[in-house]
């Protein structure tokens, strides 16, 4: 009647290539993102460069620009 039969549709590979695969694809993906974590570590200790401005020398934490929080608004009705 024109439908696809799941018979029809079962792919051809055995379950070991399919394991394989995946044990395969797992091995990749750890290296790879051991060797960048191990380049970031190496990224973050090692000291600037020569000539390479330093952190600033201002007073207090270096902040990032985002939204800056505020005193919750009281309810209707309230005073605060």
């Amino acid at each position: 009647f024109g439908l696809l039969r799941t018979v029809d549709s079962v792919s051809p590979l055995a379950a070991p290539a399919v394991a394989l695969s995946l044990i395969a694809f797992g091995i990749v993906y750890f290296l790879v993102y051991a060797a960048g974590g191990i380049y970031l570590a190496r990224l973050m200790a090692a000291p600037p460069h020569h000539g390479e401005e330093g952190p600033r020398g201002e007073d207090g934490p270096v902040r990032a620009a985002g939204l800056t929080p505020v005193p919750a608004m009281s309810a209707p009705g309230q005073s605060s």
